[in-house]
């Protein structure tokens, strides 16, 4: 009975383990050498406007919307849960009068609209995509599609 318990106890244990130890990976990334910045990019039919990294309260803007990173969110792993993924806020906001225009939520590896209900403002871009976030060092990189 005692072995039957011990391979149980392995068998609840060992797969969140394995969940812990890939959320480091998750939540660290390496930090890219090079981001392209606002030079546009086609890849088939799709137009990306630039590739960003961002640290922890810098932004980036094309004269007339500005993007600032506000904060980045570790992900999580528990037992009997599934991986919530590391998560960053961004702030768009009008260049000319600093007006916020959304603060959206993204995870990592999201490939998300920008349209509403993720932003009732009228950006330049339809969507972005959330390639990596270092929640210990918090940066992010991203890119924004046209």
């Amino acid at each position: 009975m005692k072995i039957m318990c011990y391979v149980f106890s392995a068998m609840v244990v060992l797969p969140s383990s394995s969940c812990c130890s890939d959320m480091r990976q998750l939540n660290e990334p390496e930090r890219p050498s090079k981001i392209q910045g606002w030079d546009e990019l086609h890849i088939g039919d799709t137009v990306i406007a630039g590739i960003f990294l961002l640290n922890k309260g810098e932004s980036t803007d094309n004269g007339n919307i500005g993007i600032r990173l506000v904060e980045t969110y570790a992900g999580k792993c528990g037992l009997f849960k599934e991986p919530e993924y590391p998560q960053a806020k961004l702030q768009f906001y009008r260049v000319s009068n600093q007006k916020i225009l959304c603060e959206p939520i993204f995870f990592r590896g999201a490939i998300m609209t920008l349209k509403p209900p993720v932003c009732e403002a009228d950006l330049e871009w339809t969507g972005i995509e959330i390639n990596d976030i270092n929640s210990k060092d918090k940066w992010i990189v991203f890119n924004l599609r046209e």
